[in-house]
């Protein structure tokens, strides 16, 4: 018993097994659903100066700390916390129902913002 509680101790130390898969079709599916439901407020601007709300009331939240830009947030890469932002709104932000983004499609747009937020970091 306590060899069994030890090698689960061990094997599990470190590894953070994500709730969805991120194979590239569904990085992809999520990258076209984020930029379908999500890009148009939470995008970087397209050109130098365009006002976007989202990015800029994220960035005078976080002072720095964290990417304004959704896409870019590995926090954001965590099911569970997106869900929490995208089923019940957050300030401005209205709550997204199931039948506008979907959950398999929520798993998506996590699985892309996890891959992007990696690919970001380097």
């Amino acid at each position: 018993m306590l060899r069994s509680i030890v090698v689960s101790l061990v094997i599990g130390v470190g590894v953070q097994v994500p709730a969805y898969a991120q194979d590239a079709a569904t990085v992809k599916n999520g990258k076209a659903v984020y930029e379908r439901h999500c890009a148009y407020c939470h995008r970087r601007p397209a050109v130098e100066g365009e006002l976007l709300v989202a990015p800029m009331a994220l960035k005078l939240k976080y002072k720095g700390t964290l990417s304004p830009y959704i896409d870019e947030r590995s926090d954001l890469g965590n099911l569970d916390v997106l869900r929490g932002f995208v089923r019940t709104g957050v300030a401005g932000m209205l709550p997204i129902r199931k039948t506008e983004v979907s959950e398999a499609e929520l798993r998506a747009i996590a699985a892309y913002i996890a891959t992007n937020a990696k690919a970001t970091a380097r």
